[in-house]
């Protein structure tokens, strides 16, 4: 994916932190802009704009028969 500069420093500008149960957390918006820094509106378009909520596909399967196995109701 090519981006122009000011996207790439944005994307390099959030800061990685560990919770206490060790996974790594990215740097929220609003602790980025209490040191100063701006929104990160660029970074975040081209994130959202790659971003699959489920693999491509594959539906959601909802309803009573969401718990079945596929072959038993062939």
């Amino acid at each position: 994916m090519r981006v122009d500069h000011q996207c790439k420093v944005q994307l390099s500008n959030p800061q990685l932190g560990n919770n206490t149960t060790g996974y790594v957390v990215v740097e929220s918006k609003e602790s980025m802009k209490k040191r100063g820094v701006s929104s990160p509106d660029r970074a975040e378009a081209a994130l959202l704009a790659i971003y699959e909520p489920y693999p491509v596909g594959m539906r959601k399967r909802r309803g009573l028969l969401a718990g079945c196995a596929a072959g038993l109701l062939a």
